[in-house]
């Protein structure tokens, strides 16, 4: 129960659980209220002269800013089909930002797992999410859109200075083959930059560091062609999954994460492991770590590639 005192008479333990019920009987009234708004927008009672729809009426007559409301009206339109995620708000049980978050992309075959990440997760935990969800939804869309092309696309022109200007667009397991090309590249223009060339270019900057890698990269490419690495490892791109992601039956939805890139669709993770090496799990489900063995003394490459 609220304390019926003023908050300055409040100890800190008192302030804080009142604020926390409070936040939850806002939710749960925001939930009413979003009930209100749907059946509002369904009936179209805002329907007259100059009312151009529900958000506009709500700006009018709530006070509420035109963007908001626009997003009021969405929400409390999607809330029906996510009866779940409407209860738990109803409740207080989340707030309005989580749910606002889910119903951009909740669906009946999603909701359990949206509502379980928004009860033990917090807010940005949800948005982050979402955006990966649509994120990849959108790159799907993309690739349907363009007949099996996937999006890919190199261009570059001249501007008036005579420099060539370069813009392309990589899938991400590419972009990041590039990217660390470029980051290895540069560490050896940082090595091999004399005070000579510094006296002569100036202190190169990130920017001019990673295109004067790029020039040596291509200089590489011109003298040496597609040349067969002599020994090592490849560049790895490593991308985190589980072992249902890998699975060919698993949903659509599911998402995987390259190392320092963007989310990327289980789909892709599988075509990457068709001919990748692999790191199993460093311990199972129960706990049990690797075994690099008893007598080792020193770890082995591939147990150091999944402890990293």
């Amino acid at each position: 129960m609220l304390p019926d005192r003023e908050p300055e008479a409040l100890s800190d333990a008192e302030l804080a659980d009142g604020i926390t019920e409070l936040s939850a009987h806002i939710d749960a009234v925001t939930g009413r209220f979003l009930d209100f708004i749907g059946e509002f927008d369904r009936r179209k009672v805002w329907a007259g002269v100059g009312v151009k729809g529900c958000a506009h009426w709500l700006s009018w007559k709530c006070g509420i800013g035109l963007n908001a409301a626009r997003e009021k009206v969405r929400v409390a339109n999607a809330l029906p089909g996510l009866p779940k995620v409407r209860e738990a708000l109803a409740e207080g049980r989340i707030s309005y930002s989580k749910a606002r978050a889910i119903t951009r992309i909740g669906t009946s075959d999603n909701e359990d797992f949206l509502l379980q990440i928004a009860l033990q997760g917090t807010a940005a935990h949800v948005e982050e999410l979402v955006r990966q969800q649509r994120v990849i939804a959108q790159n799907r869309e993309e690739d349907d859109s363009q007949s099996g092309r996937d999006g890919r696309e190199l261009m570059w022109w001249t501007d008036s200075s005579g420099y060539l200007v370069i813009q392309g667009r990589l899938p991400p397991e590419v972009g990041v083959l590039f990217k660390n090309a470029v980051l290895e590249a540069v560490e050896d223009v940082t090595a091999v930059t004399s005070e000579e060339e510094d006296q002569r270019t100036g202190h190169l900057g990130h920017p001019a560091q990673r295109a004067t890698a790029l020039g040596r990269i291509v200089e590489s490419w011109l003298g040496h062609g597609d040349a067969p690495l002599a020994g090592g490892e490849r560049t790895m791109v490593t991308v985190h999954a589980t072992a249902e992601d890998l699975q060919a039956d698993a949903p659509e939805d599911r998402c995987c994460q390259i190392e320092d890139g963007p989310p990327v669709p289980a789909e892709t993770a599988r075509r990457l492991a068709c001919d990748a090496s692999k790191v199993e799990v460093v311990e199972d489900r129960d706990g049990h770590p690797l075994d690099i063995g008893r007598r080792s003394r020193t770890i082995p490459p591939a147990i150091r590639r999944a402890l990293r």
